[in-house]
């Protein structure tokens, strides 16, 4: 039972949703094993569901790391020296995501580039473009020269344009890639989902149909575990 919260769970879930999933067949497994005596094998599949719930899981974290490995820095406000071109202030806090083409920001060292721009003005400035290009020694960056959001300041002043919003730039376009692998699936998954909305159906009803036509409720049961089983490996083969 402590091994099978999870597939229950899912099971139920697909159940309320009219829908009868992979997890529903390992359920049926599941009970069919119990109502056969063989709590053994009843064990091993909640085990190996849960097993290969995790390893998929495990999967897509690591995805997710390696993607956002692109995305640097935590900071939320840049300062504003001039807005689309007007007059210079002394240095206002501005969101990032307020900043527009033409604002005039003030980068220093230790800082992270806000949003794609040009230098305006620079002072021994240099920069750490690793999350770029993958070179690790800094950059030096003159005037009219370009930088990447996310990119940090290592050296030096510098007062930059902006040339795009926060959404549209290098970080927003990775940030957006990251949220779309995240909520989008591989063709190879929507195969075996598909696969699986066709099969699994298909098997209880097979079993149902056999127990009725034998009047013997074991077989239908042994012929869902072994059809059961079989699907569930051939789904884990195919991710």
């Amino acid at each position: 039972m402590l091994l099978a919260h999870s597939l229950l769970r899912r099971a139920c879930l697909s159940i309320l949703a009219k829908r009868i999933s992979m997890h529903v067949l390992m359920f049926l497994v599941l009970l069919g094993a119990l109502y056969l005596g063989q709590f053994t094998e009843a064990a091993t599949v909640a085990f190996l569901v849960n097993a290969s719930e995790w390893i998929v899981g495990k999967s897509q974290l690591a995805v997710e790391k390696e993607l956002g490995k692109s995305l640097v820095g935590t900071a939320s406000h840049a300062t504003l020296l001039s807005t689309g071109g007007g007059p210079r202030t002394s240095g206002t806090p501005i969101r990032i995501e307020d900043l527009r083409p033409k604002d005039v920001v003030l980068l220093k060292s230790g800082s992270t580039v806000p949003t794609d721009g040009r230098v305006l003005k620079a002072d021994s400035f240099m920069v750490n473009e690793s999350s770029v290009s993958g070179e690790a020694l800094p950059v030096d960056k003159g005037v009219g020269q370009q930088l990447l959001s996310g990119t940090v300041v290592v050296a030096g002043v510098a007062e930059m344009e902006c040339t795009a919003k926060a959404a549209e730039s290098f970080q927003g376009k990775i940030q957006a890639a990251v949220e779309d692998a995240r909520s989008s699936r591989s063709e190879m998954e929507e195969l075996v989902n598909r696969f699986a909305e066709v099969y699994t159906p298909i098997v209880v009803l097979m079993s149902i149909m056999l127990a009725v036509w034998t009047s013997n409720l074991t077989r239908g049961l042994t012929a869902t575990e072994q059809q059961g089983v079989q699907c569930f490996f051939s789904k884990i083969i195919l991710y």
